[in-house]
């Protein structure tokens, strides 16, 4: 039984699996450290080895965010969710799932550019940065949601 979704191949060994408790935490980690430009184009190759594993990675964490989100949804409501939080919930997930979208994209780009210039250098880290400004948001986001949920449920908050 084959798949049509090509999901991110494992981590690199340099990469320690899980090693936050929190995949956007690592994805964004990991994007800010792709996005950092070296102080010269003389190693190109290696600076683009650097990013398609970094990258690579990346898309990997977000993945097993949004692959750990489905698994709960589908698990059923464990805890009963505030149905005035249920909006955000969706999206939160709609966003989730732009954001691998977006990784993927990016890793692709990666491996396409094979010899970059620094122009190409500088894009690419462009785009990194952004993307993780953009997980940093969810992340930021989801834990507001949280917090929220929480505040209310302990009697806290209006």
């Amino acid at each position: 039984m084959s798949s049509t979704l090509s999901l991110p191949g494992a981590p690199s060994p340099r990469t320690v699996p899980h090693a936050h408790p929190d995949p956007l935490a690592e994805a964004h980690d990991l994007l800010r450290r792709a996005a950092r430009l070296p102080y010269h184009a003389a190693r190109a190759d290696a600076w683009a080895r650097r990013f398609r594993r970094l990258t690579g990675d990346a898309t990997t964490a977000i993945t097993r965010h949004v692959l750990h989100l489905q698994r709960r949804q589908a698990a059923g409501p464990g805890v009963e969710t505030p149905p005035r939080l249920l909006p955000a919930l969706q999206r939160q997930a709609e966003e989730a799932a732009e954001l691998v979208r977006a990784s993927f994209d990016l890793a692709h780009e990666a491996e396409a550019t094979r010899r970059p210039d620094i122009w190409n250098m500088v894009e690419l880290g462009e785009q990194a940065m952004r993307l993780s400004i953009a997980v940093e948001r969810h992340h930021n986001r989801l834990l507001d949601i949280s917090y929220e949920a929480g505040q209310r449920d302990l009697g806290g908050g209006g």
